[in-house]
């Protein structure tokens, strides 16, 4: 009796001591990954375009590819919490059985091929209790690993139910169905998952459609084990909610290398925000719909966005992010009465973009089929012509295969979208990051002999640098002097000082420099006059001109008194540059100000070409084709776009929903636009950005090394570099540094 006690007490003992690995080894699976606190429902914003899938949880952006795999976790965690829940690791091999039930012959109509049903029982075990279901697989005689297509229920809506599997067997694929009701009930009654797979794994959040999402993972790894499944060519399909299951099984898992949902509606690619109101489910609130007719499906954190639906942080786009860039294809029926055909297109069409930054925009693709078709298909079913678009589209991804007679991205019997992208373009106001990233080559500081030193300007003038900023003791202050220091170098390494203009008592204040057209250089400056010394006169802009940047000429004063003109841009031989202030400009500020866009064949004398609303710093640029642009720092520093076509007389303006400061932009050689300045949110830097004039964004790609008291950038493309000045107060002194960046 004893001896016996012991032995049980050694099993017990063993089975606890696995018990507690198995849990220490799923817990350090689970917290080896980020933890993200994500606002309330309550909290999140209302949203009416569909989210921008490169967005970080903080609001900024990612930049590179190389960012991509924590964006994709987060992006993960997102749907995890407000939408799927949370679904455990993939069962350990020793939690997983598989068990033959029976082979028969199967032979595919209109076919030579020879194939073979088999039927599998798979038996996952945790924690002392056991969930099991059925899986049935066709392929060709010989046992060796093919590309496999796996469906989560049997085929739907059609009288020839094994299609697939015959042309699947037929052009050497294996197909496998299982039926995910099987794995957990689609019963309204289980939304409490007290039923199915569910039992086995408590703790953990996750209901319906993530579950049978989640049972392909197990499906892949008996088949890899049995040796019958290419783990290079596993395509995850499904119809209707099976559709949406497909999706998150992409989603979930990595392994898979092809998505091809059919009609899985705003869960798949089809969008909440973007939908014909005319069309199936226009208008429908899905999470009020959802949550009274299916409340299993989905976690309770879903159904709380009912009547709110433009709250949802997420949308088609994210989904697809999700399984980007692993070839997608949506399959969707005219007259499907269930799904809404703009809500799929719009979300192929986003995720295209996404697939674009990939380089995979060709793999990003939507299927239509008509109402009828020579199969007898007609309405809300996946059959003959839904799997065809697949095998064709999995033809051509893995075995490079000619394209086949299946169509993608139009309608039927049409070269165009079902939707005409320019009636109804994309619900987005986000566009995907630049393909490459700025590199910063080299950072050097190149002047502190003042107290401080500020607001820089570069030029290249005759095979020579020329940086121009002022020195001062401060960066503002009533009765503060300032000086313009015009420093010069011939390699952009060592540097000398060519100039220093004065007048004194006053304040000169950002000098711009530029080259005229008879090729002289300009200095551009403002000056605050002492009050002591001129009680009349406050503020004006002046000029002065060298043919070497030593000598410089007299100031002449431009512009009207009281008004700063900030920089001028030459175009076909005339000035352009943006004056702002007023009679009530002057300290304290909070006077409304006025801009005006003035011209000057000379650079001395100006006339007025428009009025705007928009009044501060301002940079302007010219477009190949002549269309003016202006980065205008505003009110509040908020920055602004404008655009103009020649005579320059009439502007529209968009907001740029970002905070710049000391605005300077320039054309690459390329075509790209960056822009460059100082940025507020959570510190201040100086920055460079990609500038998109089409959506009107600017986005964050470099961060030079700076801090506090920062920004006012010369930019000058030189030698296949961005060659950029600017100043920054991050190592103590104020100080002027030179930046190389390279754009590959």
């Amino acid at each position: 009796m004893h001896i016996r006690f012991q032995i049980l007490l050694v099993i017990l003992i063993s089975a606890i001591s696995l018990y507690s690995q198995e849990c220490i080894r799923e817990n350090q699976t689970a917290t080896a990954r980020p933890v993200y606190h994500f606002p309330t429902i309550d909290s999140l914003p209302d949203n009416p375009m569909m989210p921008d899938p490169f967005s970080r949880l903080d609001g900024t952006r990612i930049t590179s590819k190389a960012q991509w795999p924590e964006q994709r976790q987060y992006l993960l965690a997102l749907v995890q919490h407000y939408l799927y829940g949370h679904v455990p690791p993939r069962p350990r091999k020793d939690q997983l059985e598989y068990t033959h039930l029976f082979d028969e012959p199967f032979h595919p109509p209109h076919s030579a091929e020879e194939g073979i049903k088999q039927s599998y029982r798979i038996t996952i075990t945790r924690k002392g209790q056991s969930h099991s279901f059925d899986i049935n697989l066709w392929r060709p005689i010989e046992k060796k690993r093919y590309p496999t297509l796996i469906n989560n229920f049997p085929e739907h809506g059609h009288a020839d139910t094994t299609f697939s599997m015959s042309e699947g067997v037929r052009r050497g694929y294996m197909v496998v169905e299982f039926n995910r009701r099987k794995v957990a009930p689609d019963e309204a009654s289980n939304a409490d998952r007290q039923e199915g797979i569910f039992r086995l794994y408590p703790e953990y959040d996750f209901h319906t459609i993530a579950a049978w999402a989640w049972v392909y993972q197990p499906i892949i790894d008996v088949l890899d084990q049995l040796q019958l499944i290419d783990m290079d060519k596993i395509i995850a399909t499904g119809h209707s909610r099976g559709g949406q299951t497909a999706m998150a099984a992409g989603i979930f898992d990595q392994r898979i290398d092809m998505i091809a949902p059919s009609t899985g509606g705003p869960f798949s690619v089809g969008s909440t925000r973007q939908r014909d109101p005319e069309g199936f489910r226009g208008t429908m609130d899905y999470p009020a719909n959802f949550h009274e007719r299916q409340p299993h499906w989905y976690h309770p954190n879903y159904y709380v966005f009912e009547n709110r639906q433009n709250k949802q942080p997420w949308d088609a786009p994210t989904l697809v992010a999700l399984v980007a860039p692993r070839p997608l294809i949506n399959l969707n029926a005219i007259g499907d009465g269930i799904n809404n055909g703009l809500a799929h297109e719009a979300g192929i069409r986003a995720g295209m973009l996404i697939y674009e930054w990939f380089d995979a925009k060709e793999w990003c693709r939507i299927h239509w089929r008509d109402n009828e078709n020579r199969y007898g298909q007609k309405g809300h079913d996946q059959g003959p012509e839904e799997f065809l678009a697949i095998f064709d589209y999995a033809d051509e991804f893995f075995f490079d295969k000619s394209k086949g007679p299946s169509t993608y991205n139009r309608a039927p019997d049409s070269e165009s979208w079902l939707y005409d992208p320019s009636t109804y373009p994309l619900l987005i106001d986000w566009s995907a990051p630049q393909t490459t990233t700025a590199e910063l080559l080299s950072v050097t500081k190149i002047w502190d002999a003042g107290e401080h030193n500020a607001f820089t300007d570069l030029i290249r003038f005759r095979d020579t640098w020329f940086c121009v900023f002022r020195e001062a003791k401060n960066h503002w202050g009533p009765g503060v002097e300032g000086h313009i220091r015009v420093i010069t170098s011939k390699d952009g390494e060592s540097w000398h000082s060519a100039a220093l203009i004065s007048q004194e008592g006053d304040d000169l204040r950002d000098a711009k420099i530029s080259v005229t057209p008879d090729q002289r250089l300009m200095l551009l400056y403002f000056r605050r006059f002492n009050p002591t010394q001129y009680p009349e006169q406050r503020e004006q802009t002046f000029a002065r001109f060298s043919s070497d940047g030593q000598t410089w000429s007299e100031p002449i004063a431009v512009g009207n008194p009281d008004r700063w003109l900030w920089r001028v841009t030459w175009h076909q031989g005339t000035a352009y540059g943006i004056d702002y202030g007023g009679p009530e400009d002057r300290p304290p500020f909070g006077h409304p100000r006025t801009a005006r866009l003035l011209a000057s064949p000379d650079g001395v004398n100006y006339e007025q070409l428009a009025v705007f609303d928009h009044a501060g710093e301002a940079t302007l640029c010219f477009q190949p084709d002549g269309t003016a642009l202006c980065l205008i720092r505003s009110k509040d520093n908020q920055a602004f776009l404008g655009s103009s076509a020649p005579p320059f007389t009439k502007w529209s303006w968009r907001d740029l929903n970002i905070k710049l400061g000391g605005p300077n932009f320039i054309r690459l050689p390329d075509g790209r636009w960056v822009a460059a300045g100082r940025l507020y949110d959570d510190r201040q830097r100086t920055a460079l950005l990609w500038l998109d004039p089409e959506t009107a964004k600017l986005k964050e790609i470099l961060t030079l090394p700076s801090g506090g008291d920062t920004s006012y950038p010369g930019l000058v493309w030189h030698d296949g570099l961005l060659w950029m000045s600017y100043y920054s107060s991050h190592e103590d002194k104020t100080s002027i540094y030179l930046a190389k960046v390279k754009y590959p």
